[in-house]
């Protein structure tokens, strides 16, 4: 007995012209999903034809303006009516040239090493480079570094907690 595959029915979608797209995407304000769900069509479909058609690329392009505009006049409206977020907002994003710049200072006191170790290219002065580089440590780092060594490997529990 032969078992023949089963034939899956095509998946025809309907045929959009261009205007019909870039109409639909001026409505959904430039979003791709939206207005593939109304035409009842995939988001994919529009994807690949706006690679092909001038006139979608400027209807997406052009609908994300307009929404930007829109919100940059929110934006403004209330920098206007004294909103503390959207004033702090605009000068982060347009008052970096005048000083308005998010940034962390982190403090600290004493030395900082960074572990770097150079490591010879031959191997018979391998340990005459770390007994070196142990000698730059400074005292605490030293110490840190004998009690990780000397510290039991394990499972990270504590004696008693468990199997």
């Amino acid at each position: 007995m032969q078992i023949r595959p089963r034939r899956l029915k095509e998946i025809t979608m309907p045929d959009r012209t261009d205007a019909q797209i870039a109409t639909a995407l001026k409505d959904a304000r430039g979003l791709v999903a939206v207005a593939a769900r109304k035409l009842g069509i995939t988001r994919q479909t529009i994807y690949n034809r706006r690679k092909t058609s001038e006139v979608i690329e400027d209807a997406i392009t052009e609908a994300r303006e307009f929404t930007t505009d829109v919100a940059e006049a929110k934006l403004f409206q209330a920098i206007e009516s004294g909103e503390a977020w959207a004033v702090c907002f605009y000068l982060k994003c347009q008052g970096k040239g005048r000083g308005y710049v998010e940034k962390q200072q982190v403090e600290h006191s004493g030395t900082v090493n960074t572990g770097v170790l150079m490591v010879p290219e031959s191997p018979e002065n391998w340990h005459k480079a770390v007994r070196e580089s142990q000698a730059n440590l400074t005292d605490s780092s030293a110490n840190r570094v004998a009690a990780l060594a000397k510290a039991p490997k394990g499972n990270g529990k504590k004696n008693g907690d468990g199997p």
